[in-house]
């Protein structure tokens, strides 16, 4: 019976994380991602940032400044307890997860359409970016032509 009055320390730091740190971190997170970008303008990261900026003043902002009563504060209080708080805090990081994962896809388009001359499609990559071709293409890759003169077995 004692146990059940004294959670574990691991329990009661996931709880104290989940509300009160996590949406700090994705804003953190947001921040970090839209100043690596700053060639292009991550419209996903910002949606992201948005979100959890939003989610933060449901969380703190309406209690600071003393609204308590009305539909703001009664749909604030209805999303922050939405799924036990977990639905603000996906809605909050998801668009930060699709951002990570676009520019994989893109790096695939790229990659097709420079070794086969065609595009995957539905790309809004621009191939004269200096930021997304700072890499050089290793020398395996080149294509190299050689004239019928300078090859020694003709």
């Amino acid at each position: 019976m004692e146990t059940l009055f004294k959670p574990d320390p691991e329990l009661v730091f996931f709880i104290f994380y989940k509300k009160y740190l996590y949406l700090q971190v994705v804003c953190a997170l947001s921040i970090l991602r839209l100043y690596a970008h700053r060639a292009r303008l991550d419209v996903l990261a910002l949606f992201s940032l948005l979100l959890s900026f939003i989610g933060l003043i449901f969380l703190f902002g309406l209690s600071f400044l003393g609204i308590y009563d009305g539909p703001l504060a009664e749909f604030a209080r209805s999303l922050s307890k939405w799924q036990n708080g977990a639905a603000m805090l996906i809605m909050a990081s998801l668009p930060l997860l699709l951002s990570s994962l676009r520019s994989y896809t893109l790096g695939v388009d790229r990659f097709f359409s420079r070794y086969f001359g065609r595009s995957t499609g539905g790309s809004l990559l621009d191939h004269n970016d200096p930021v997304i071709f700072r890499r050089q293409r290793p020398n395996f890759h080149r294509r190299i032509s050689v004239n019928q003169s300078e090859r020694s077995d003709v």
